[in-house]
């Protein structure tokens, strides 16, 4: 009762500490009473003489009737002021928050990607936000009853219904959190917990952002998104310290390819330290075993060191392992890296040589996808070149994709044969050159996106047009680190036909000509370039490095999978290919021993799980990558920290604090609240206003007896 009082007694600036005291307002009518019953009442007396005295009888009573409700008020108004002293008045300084009686939406959000498990002082980040969010979730004066409290994490996990009334179980949420392997920013976090209180009831609106502020955290696209809520106070409570004793590794060159079974093979990692320098040493175990141990090096403070450690030859199989400091820092996350090898075969990839042209285009084909200054166990591919006559079933189906490069024909058995090899899971890739013939593609129609027409050679050089580097084989040029497909000149180009049934335009040229284009047939597909390496066509001979990256990309993605080991980071989108139909094979994480539950595949693909670092292994065939290994991002590493006007700046239109220690957040809050409290200037009133009310009523009282006595007389 006294609460809703409160809140509905906020007038304008002042507020009052006992509201429920101003009923004893009500006592305002006791004087009112008094006065009524103690009035004095004329009695009727004979008296010869009274229209002599009627005239100043009357202005007599006039006036004792106007002394005696002037004293009355001056009662009334006595009690008033005693009462309101009593529930304790005060005036809010201007600027200040709203009243501390309101209810509150309040948003717990925490940053629980993989640099607040730095250890300091005894406990991790992460122990030191939560430790500090149960104090504040318990604390009653600041979330009185009716609030509502919620828990956010930077890796998006909440409730159904993240909202709760009930301290006790907000901080068993609290309890129940888990520190991420993510380098996940606060963006999303922050941006669902300011709208999920835009739609709370509650009148006031607060969020508490736990985080170590490191500045990877805070990207500058996120203070649009924040900057839309003026009516949300935040806190930013600093869970950090500027002590930055860590020492990296990095992420280690693991292959992305079949390595060949029993050859020689070496790692590197890249070690990192910090602001002090030490000496470390990096362990690899595989299989369980110690493999290998590197010489102590003496790293400097803020110098990186590439370790190299060679591995023993290894059978085929696949081989998971992890590579780790012998010396631990503040940071465990980033000093463990987890790996997955696979030794084998490498697939193979046949180049279809055809003796009519002048075998320049194959030539360089070759050269980009097996080229001989690498040594076996560097190829990604086992490259094979074949004639015309060994396009049969039997012999297509051991290779994971079939290149023709400047094919001038073939026949009407040889298309069907690929089309069959294609429909089966197959690749066909299809690069032309001078040597080839509109008419020897066209018993290839069911194969083929489009049909060649003819040969053109431009005016003007151009050049391809790669503008959404969306798809799977254009996604590596998206990287600033590669070469732009976009830079090599063209000089010629094949004339096609527009797509046919189910083809689509990948890429085109400056001049809106389809320049790589695909077909889905079966289980495979079937690609064509209207472009070539051939040095008369364009200038990817002497600048091949973008070709190069687009043909294994290609090469990678085509055909039946046969890769059973990869390495992905944490948060990385990863679709697995699965061969059976509304498969859910049992995926396991190293040191796990229940699976983790995935959803059912869908169209030939699932979903990785890649949410926390380590070693993962699938327990049934037909799924491709069968283990893969999962480490949190380099990023995590960099413990820089973010200057605080940059934090204040990304909430422009709200009141934003940064909190440092455990006791910054409750004098922050008592001085919010602080207000000047009106109880002495009221009681000096009151005071005044008794002694003005005893002054007046001893003249008034002493004065009536006479005033009577005339009267009578």
């Amino acid at each position: 009762m006294i609460r809703m009082l409160a809140a509905a007694l906020v007038l304008g600036p002042v507020t009052f500490a006992a509201p429920g005291m101003l009923l004893a307002g009500l006592a305002f009518f006791t004087p009112v009473i008094i006065h009524l019953i103690m009035r004095s009442r004329p009695r009727p007396q004979p008296f010869p003489a009274i229209r002599f005295v009627m005239r100043s009888h009357q202005s007599s009573v006039k006036a004792y009737r106007l002394k005696h409700l002037l004293l009355m008020l001056l009662r009334i108004l006595a009690i008033l002021l005693f009462v309101c002293i009593l529930a304790g008045p005060s005036l809010r300084r201007s600027g200040a928050g709203p009243s501390h009686a309101l209810p509150v939406a309040a948003a717990l959000c925490f940053d629980d990607s993989a640099s607040m498990g730095y250890r300091f002082e005894g406990q991790t980040r992460f122990d030191r936000a939560r430790s500090w969010a149960r104090r504040l979730a318990a604390d009653r004066h600041r979330f009185p009853t009716g609030s509502a409290m919620a828990v956010f994490t930077s890796s998006l996990q909440e409730y159904e219904q993240p909202f709760a009334t009930s301290a006790d179980r907000v901080i068993r949420r609290i309890d129940r959190l888990e520190l991420g392997d993510h380098g996940r920013s606060i963006s999303a976090m922050m941006t669902r917990a300011l709208d999920m209180l835009a739609e709370m009831p509650q009148p006031r609106k607060e969020v508490y952002l736990f985080s170590d502020l490191t500045a990877r955290s805070w990207p500058s696209a996120s203070q649009r998104a924040f900057a839309a809520k003026p009516d949300v106070r935040v806190y930013c409570l600093d869970a950090g310290a500027e002590e930055n004793l860590n020492f990296a590794l990095g992420q280690p060159a693991v292959p992305g390819r079949v390595v060949p079974a029993l050859t020689s093979l070496s790692l590197s990692v890249p070690v990192t330290a910090a602001d002090v320098g030490r000496t470390q040493q990096v362990e690899l175990l595989l299989n369980g075993k110690r493999r290998a141990l590197s010489e102590p090096m003496s790293i400097q403070a803020g110098k990186t060191v590439t370790v190299r450690l060679k591995l023993p030859k290894l059978p085929a199989g696949t081989h998971q392992g992890r590579l780790r400091l012998t010396q631990r820092d503040p940071l465990t996350a980033d000093d463990v890296r987890f790996l997955s090898i696979e030794t084998g075969s490498p697939p193979k990839v046949a180049l279809v040589r055809d003796p009519r042209g002048d075998g320049a285009v194959a030539h360089l084909l070759a050269a980009m996808i097996a080229p001989d200054t690498l040594r076996p166990e560097q190829q990604r591919v086992a490259l094979q070149l074949i004639s015309l006559h060994q396009l049969r079933p039997e012999a297509l189906k051991q290779y994971q994709a079939v290149l023709l490069g400047d094919v001038t024909s073939l026949t009407d058995h040889q298309w069907q044969n690929l089309h069959g090899y294609v429909a089966r899971g197959g690749a066909v890739v299809v690069v032309p050159g001078n040597a080839v013939r509109a008419d020897g593609y066209r018993p290839g129609e069911a194969l083929l996106p489009a049909l060649p027409q003819s040969l053109l050679t431009l005016a003007q050089p151009s050049r391809l047009a790669a503008t959404d580097l969306s798809h799977a084989y254009l996604r590596p040029f998206a990287d600033p680190a590669n070469d732009s497909i976009n830079d090599p000149a063209l000089y010629r180009l094949l004339v096609v036909s527009g797509p046919a049934k189910g083809a689509s335009v990948l890429c085109r040229t400056a001049e809106e000509q389809p320049a790589i284009l695909e077909r889905r047939i079966g289980q495979g597909r079937c690609i064509m370039f209207t472009f070539s390496p051939h040095p008369k066509w364009s200038g990817f001979a002497s600048h091949a490095s973008p070709l190069v990256v687009l043909i294994h990309t290609i090469l990678a993605q085509c055909g039946t999978p046969t890769q059973l080991a990869a390495n992905y980071l944490v948060d990385e989108p990863v679709l697995a290919r699965v061969s059976g139909v509304g498969q859910r094979p049992q995926i396991r994480r190293s040191g796990q021993s229940r699976p983790i539950e995935v959803p059912q595949a869908q169209a030939g693909q699932l979903r990785l799980p890649t949410a926390r670092a380590g070693n993962y292994s699938a327990d049934e065939s037909g799924f491709w990558p069968r283990a893969y290994s999962v480490n949190t991002p380099p990023e995590e590493s960099d413990l820089r920290r973010v200057e605080p006007q940059k934090v204040t700046h990304f909430f422009p239109s709200q009141a934003c604090l940064i909190i440092s220690s455990n006791e910054q957040l409750p004098r922050e809050r008592q001085a919010q609240q602080m207000a000047r409290s009106l109880g002495s200037e009221l009681a000096a009133v009151l005071l005044t206003l008794l002694i003005i009310e005893t002054l007046f009523a001893n003249r008034f009282y002493k004065r009536t007896p006479a005033s009577n006595a005339s009267g009578a007389s």
